[in-house]
């Protein structure tokens, strides 16, 4: 039997694969890490952005409190999410990151759009 040059890459491959692979559980715990970060840091911005609205005027403190609200109830649901996550198992997690990664998304949009809001309502007469 000749030796396959095509034969040599496929066992390089087939070897490189089992060297280099991971445990079951490393992309979720990986994943899970940067979601928990990712959500810490947005719940930061959450408080400072409540902080920044009580100091402006009564009537745009009023109306940003209620996106504040809504900012509050989708950091929930993005922790609610995450949670799932973490008590699935190494097999069956990645349906639940998909339902993270769906939350966050939703929860920075959220943010991004009452952030231009209380900007334009404070660049006004409102300070």
């Amino acid at each position: 039997m000749k030796n396959q040059p095509g034969g040599r890459r496929i066992l390089l491959v087939a070897l490189a694969s089992l060297f280099f692979a991971r445990p079951a559980g490393a992309g979720k715990d990986s994943y899970q890490q940067k979601a928990e970060r990712e959500l810490n840091g947005l719940s930061r911005k959450i408080d400072d952005f409540r902080a920044q609205s009580e100091r402006a005027g009564e009537k745009t403190r009023d109306e940003i409190q209620t996106d504040v609200q809504v900012l509050q109830g989708k950091l929930a649901n993005a922790r609610q999410e995450l949670d799932h996550l973490k008590t699935s198992t190494a097999k069956e997690w990645r349906p639940f990151r998909q339902k993270v990664q769906q939350a966050l998304s939703d929860l920075k949009q959220t943010y991004g759009h009452a952030v231009q809001r209380f900007h334009s309502k404070i660049g006004g007469t409102q300070k």
